[in-house]
């Protein structure tokens, strides 16, 4: 199946899961175990029933995220959001703290959950890469032009990831740090056909 197409399937298979490209990407090229195996130059599910799944790409051909599960999302993060700290707003403004209100205010509030919901792992934590099994680093001989440009792709991601800073207060932020020296490390050597 063609790179797009399959980034198509999953976005429209679980929403869930994959709300931007950059998370697909790093599933099929950065994560081991997940069901897929190089097969004719391209990363093919083993599984029967996602292997013949019919998609439709957008007239540009680029494949796009199921924009309505992430909507419900925000909206869900914005309810959850209004309950805990809407009543903020009102605190702050008879306390004549208008910038502070603001932040507090539905359009302030519902800034917070889109963020929240759509830029929940920007860059941070692409996944460790193991050098005997990602397929980032078991590249075919015969890779197939689009998935070619698919690993240059998620490579130039990752490489973009070291200009974002972890927070000092970022939950497993050693973690992450060390997985993201050690996928440096292993991208470094990767020989593109």
């Amino acid at each position: 199946m063609q790179l797009e197409k399959q980034i198509q399937v999953c976005f429209d298979l679980f929403p869930e899961l994959f709300q931007s490209r950059w998370e697909v990407l790093d599933f099929l090229f950065c994560r081991y175990g997940t069901g897929y195996e190089w097969e004719n130059g391209e990363w093919v599910s083993v599984e029967e029933k996602y292997k013949h799944v019919s998609v439709t790409l957008p007239n540009d051909g680029k494949a796009k995220p199921n924009t309505a599960f992430a909507e419900q999302e925000v909206q869900k993060e914005f309810q959850r959001y209004k309950k805990d700290f809407g009543d903020f707003h009102d605190q702050y403004k008879g306390l004549g703290l208008d910038e502070l209100a603001e932040q507090y205010s539905d359009e302030g509030l519902m800034k917070k959950a889109k963020s929240f919901v759509l830029d929940r792992r920007p860059y941070l934590s692409f996944s460790p890469l193991w050098e005997e099994a990602s397929p980032l680093l078991n590249l075919p001989n015969d890779i197939q032009p689009d998935w070619l440009e698919g690993a240059k792709e998620i490579i130039s991601l990752m490489q973009k990831a070291n200009e974002v800073e972890f927070s000092e207060k970022y939950r497993d932020r050693e973690i992450w740090i060390k997985a993201r020296e050690n996928n440096n490390k292993l991208i470094e050597g990767i020989c593109l056909p």
